[in-house]
């Protein structure tokens, strides 16, 4: 009797430790913003259509690399051109910036 209740206090410590451990696990934080930006150039970077903006607003965002994971907005995109978007970013820390991860592209208009 006392063996099974050991056993069972065992098994009860092992799904009580494996459950918080999972709970508690860090996890990806996705971060949007949108902003106007001019494209100062494309080029295919490792297999990836990518971008390369200066942010006009926020004020003073900028620069960075912004990857397009549709090949046919890739193709649309023109270098000189200004655009309104959508750009989205994963990272294990709360409060990344723009650029500081791999940023991609969700939405997309030219500015007239």
């Amino acid at each position: 009797m006392n063996v099974k209740k050991a056993g069972l206090w065992i098994l009860f410590l092992v799904i009580v430790t494996a459950s918080y451990l999972y709970l508690n696990r860090e996890r990806p934080i996705e971060t949007s913003m949108t902003s106007d930006f001019i494209v100062t150039g494309k080029s295919l970077k490792s297999g990836k259509n990518v971008i390369e903006v200066d942010l006009i607003v926020p004020e003073n965002g900028g620069s960075g690399v912004i990857m397009v994971r549709n090949k046919s907005d890739w193709d649309k995109i023109q270098v000189g051109e200004t655009y309104f978007a959508m750009l989205n970013w994963t990272s294990l820390r709360e409060g990344s910036q723009v650029f500081e991860e791999e940023t991609y592209l969700e939405q997309w208009e030219k500015k007239e």
